[in-house]
């Protein structure tokens, strides 16, 4: 976490496993960015993770017209790359999630 003024300003929570790290939820307070939070942030976890042995780190995908994001990334000497995601459920989240839309298409229209 990065603090502005004493108030956090940015987070990063990343997994790591096997040499490898990942970025996997971020989030920043708009009202700091003049202070630049998520470049330090990014920065910190980059040296930080080298420093720690890391061989990889993977801070995410750059969506549609993120032009400026995937040159940030590659200013910290990053390399793009392609990869397969998964996403995998368990039985009784896709029971609720079912359950979910049911009640929700009977329900009506909420008005």
């Amino acid at each position: 976490m990065v603090r502005v003024d004493g108030r956090p300003a940015a987070y990063n929570l990343c997994l790591a496993h096997r040499g490898r790290m990942w970025l996997i939820d971020h989030g920043a307070d708009s009202s700091t960015f003049k202070a630049r939070p998520n470049n330090l942030i990014y920065r910190q976890i980059v040296k930080g993770a080298f420093e720690e042995g890391f061989r990889e780190i993977d801070l995410g995908a750059v969506p549609e017209n993120g032009e400026s994001l995937a040159r940030f990334k590659q200013g910290l000497d990053g390399q793009p790359c392609h990869r397969l995601c998964a996403v995998k459920t368990n039985l009784p989240f896709r029971l609720a999630h079912r359950a979910g839309s049911l009640l929700g298409r009977l329900g009506g229209s909420g008005e």
